[in-house]
């Protein structure tokens, strides 16, 4: 509990810190993650060896000969070992905390910092995993019109990682949903990486692993859903069964599911997700 309080209250100092000098307003949450760097974990590792050679040298006249016998090679062994725990940092930490201006990602390892403003922000790029039993979101990057590169992983909160991924969302979103469902209803169609859609249907000119390429029009389609926020689309018709989309790495792949029920709504077609 205490250090839970500890914690707390030093992520707050570092964003009070970070709100100041970066001028992205208030800092609304803040994340930490921490783990054992992988050096850490083999030094520990070989440190055991250590110990347990020491002990069998100690009872066995054998191990005890094996140990004198490479001498030097032990010491360097044990060296090595105490080196990877020894040399800082012996944990990885990383802070996610957002603010009402943007994003700001920091950690002891790695690129130290990286502050990525709502207003520099073009593309949001989502990652997908396959687990036993589904497909989820692993993982996501944020680019800026500057070049800035934000990857949230594994290795930050998963609770930070969705709360930031939807904010980033949902600012293109304010930016973009308008601009597209405008150029639908001006009979324009409207191409997301491989999928268009249009007043006629959706089609794709995806490859075989992305679900191939493809046309349905809209008067034969029963229901679409779109899943993983617009990773995967499934248009499903009475006449040519379930036609697939996946569009897995695809730069605002996300926005397909506001396109898509945009023009399904107009057609009068039922559409799950988003």
């Amino acid at each position: 509990m205490a250090r839970s309080i500890r914690r707390q209250a030093e992520l707050d100092e570092e964003a009070e810190r970070l709100g100041a000098r970066l001028r992205l307003g208030e800092c609304r949450e803040s994340w930490v993650e921490t783990g054992t760097l992988t050096r850490i974990a083999i030094g520990r590792f070989l440190l055991v060896l250590v110990v347990l050679g020491g002990i069998g040298a100690l009872v066995s006249p054998v191990s005890r000969a094996a140990v004198m016998g490479g001498g030097t090679e032990f010491l360097a062994f044990l060296g090595f070992a105490v080196l990877c725990v020894a040399i800082p940092p012996r944990s990885r930490r990383a802070r996610l905390f957002l603010f009402d201006c943007g994003v700001v990602r920091s950690s002891n390892t790695g690129r130290r910092l990286v502050v990525l403003p709502w207003e520099d922000l073009e593309t949001v790029t989502l990652a997908t995993t396959a687990g036993y039993d589904e497909v989820y979101i692993s993982g996501c990057v944020l680019r800026g019109r500057s070049g800035t590169r934000m990857e949230l992983g594994r290795r930050d909160s998963l609770p930070g990682r969705h709360r930031i991924q939807a904010a980033a969302q949902a600012q293109i979103a304010a930016r973009r949903v308008g601009p597209l469902t405008a150029q639908l209803d001006a009979g324009q169609p409207v191409t997301i990486g491989f999928l268009t859609v249009d007043r006629s249907g959706l089609s794709s000119r995806g490859s075989l692993t992305a679900g191939g390429r493809w046309q349905v029009g809209w008067q034969q389609v029963r229901r679409v859903d779109v899943e993983l926020d617009g990773q995967r689309v499934l248009v499903r018709s009475g006449r040519w069964g379930v036609k697939r989309a996946l569009l897995n790495g695809v730069p605002n792949s996300f926005l397909a599911g506001h396109v898509i029920g945009h023009a399904a709504r107009q057609a009068g077609v039922q559409m799950t997700g988003h």
